[in-house]
């Protein structure tokens, strides 16, 4: 019988190491936004917008304003 208890007690610890406590939850967004300059506050028109995981991205309009849409883990450039 003690036996049984320590194998049940190893095998309940080794599936809680193995299962993640938590699992990242990745949603698609679309991005508004306005490109300004850090000197003057400007907008910045005609700016690169760029998700480096894609290899690509978007540009700015005449206002500096711009819309992209990406998943909440990527970063925009």
């Amino acid at each position: 019988m003690p036996a049984k208890k320590i194998f049940f007690l190893l095998i309940t610890m080794a599936s809680a190491w193995l299962v993640p406590a938590q699992t990242p939850e990745l949603y698609f967004v679309n991005i508004r936004g306005k490109v300004t300059s850090a000197e003057n506050g400007e907008p910045v028109p005609y700016a690169h917008v760029i998700n480096p995981r894609v290899h690509g991205g978007t540009t700015t309009n005449a206002d500096g304003y711009f819309s992209i849409s990406l998943f909440t883990e990527d970063t925009l450039i």
